[in-house]
């Protein structure tokens, strides 16, 4: 009985193993968040008081549990982004981020990051950062 256990462990051992290899293999990374923000979206925006970003768009510096429309004085935000019940977390970003219009019409941001990955570490990055700036 004891050696049909074992051999039992075993064998979940192995078919598990490339599961959790996968799943570590796609965890999202930080670094590679902030240079994909540094790359594509900081022509518009800026995370971090020091980034010289934002020449278009509103800070996202202290994104993570902030309401949509509020944080940054000095942006217009539109109407709908403003009326938006939205508090920003990993769940609200990663639909904003696929499809930004489809998740608030009327929002001026039209730029969608189509990949996953980028997405994830994107939203890595951003839970990063302290709450306020």
């Amino acid at each position: 009985m004891a050696h049909r256990k074992a051999l039992a462990l075993a064998a979940l051992a192995l078919i598990a193993s490339p599961l959790v290899f996968a799943a570590s293999a796609f965890a999202a990374d930080v670094a590679a968040g902030k240079t994909y923000f540094r790359q594509t979206c900081m022509v518009c925006h800026s995370a971090e008081p020091t980034d010289d970003g934002g020449a278009q768009g509103p800070t996202l510096y202290g994104l993570i549990g902030r309401p949509a429309g509020k944080g940054d004085k000095k942006f217009g935000y539109t109407k709908a982004i403003k009326a938006s019940p939205i508090v920003w977390d990993a769940a609200a970003l990663e639909k904003f981020l696929t499809n930004p219009p489809a998740l608030i019409q009327g929002t001026a941001m039209v730029e969608v990051v189509a990949q996953k990955r980028d997405r994830d570490n994107l939203i890595a990055y951003f839970t990063s950062l302290p709450k306020e700036p």
